[in-house]
């Protein structure tokens, strides 16, 4: 679904998928797992699934890779989610999540390639003997 709509534009999805995460309720989110076994609660990556208009058990793998490999990634996402990352600590995953994304959108933070690839020369000017 992202690709076929979106290609590479995830700034547009971003504006999209943002619209849409501030219209669901603070109590349909969770922390510690993507969805609740009760399905009342998501954390970003269900919200994402609902998003995309997956059901029960579609397969989401297409959609998470997009957004993986253009967006951000679980390894980030996560924490932020969960409150775990010390710069996102506002009172809700909702409000956390958002203000990552706006953050992604206006260039604040980085996307996946370059955040990778910022990791990776910070990781070798630390560490110039593996190099």
């Amino acid at each position: 679904m992202l690709n076929d709509k979106y290609e590479d534009d995830w700034q547009s999805f971003l504006g999209d998928f943002i619209s849409y995460l501030n219209s669901t309720e603070d109590s349909s989110w969770c922390t510690d797992v993507v969805r609740s076994r009760d399905g009342t609660g998501n954390c970003l990556y269900g919200h994402l699934s609902n998003f995309c208009g997956h059901k029960g058990d579609e397969n989401v793998s297409p959609d998470f890779d997009w957004f993986d490999s253009l967006v951000s990634t679980s390894y980030v996402i996560y924490p932020i989610n969960d409150g775990e990352n010390e710069k996102y600590q506002q009172e809700t995953p909702k409000k956390r999540c958002i203000a990552y994304l706006e953050a992604l959108l206006s260039g604040e933070e980085l996307t996946t390639i370059p955040g990778m690839a910022k990791c990776y020369e910070e990781f070798k000017a630390k560490n110039p003997e593996y190099f």
